[in-house]
């Protein structure tokens, strides 16, 4: 195991705790799908999402980071789908931060 992998394998414990701790905390799942998702497991980060999004559904940071998961999988539709949903829940500021950090993806 490289000491990047391990890097990473300590980003998914370190929420894998707070999960347990207190899993009502849909930026603690945020969290673990972002290690999972620079680790390539695209897939699992989806589902941490997918609970983040449950717990917390007005949160366009967790549409957005998942629509950016779901590209990377190779679903486009379900990104083109929750980059729509984060635009319609972001502030007019969340939108533009997005928007810079998304400029190759377009919305139809």
């Amino acid at each position: 195991m490289s000491i990047a992998e391990a890097g990473e394998d300590r980003a998914i414990q370190d929420p894998d705790r707070g999960i347990r701790l207190g899993p009502g905390d849909a930026h603690t799942f945020i969290n673990r799908a972002i290690a999972y998702g620079r680790k390539g497991e695209y897939g699992r980060a989806v589902q941490d999402y997918d609970f983040a999004i449950h717990i917390e559904p007005d949160s366009a940071q967790a549409f957005q980071y998942r629509a950016l998961a779901s590209q990377r999988a190779g679903d486009r539709a379900a990104a083109v789908k929750d980059f729509a949903k984060a635009r319609n829940l972001a502030t007019a500021e969340e939108w533009a931060r997005i928007e810079r950090d998304l400029g190759r993806f377009r919305l139809p």
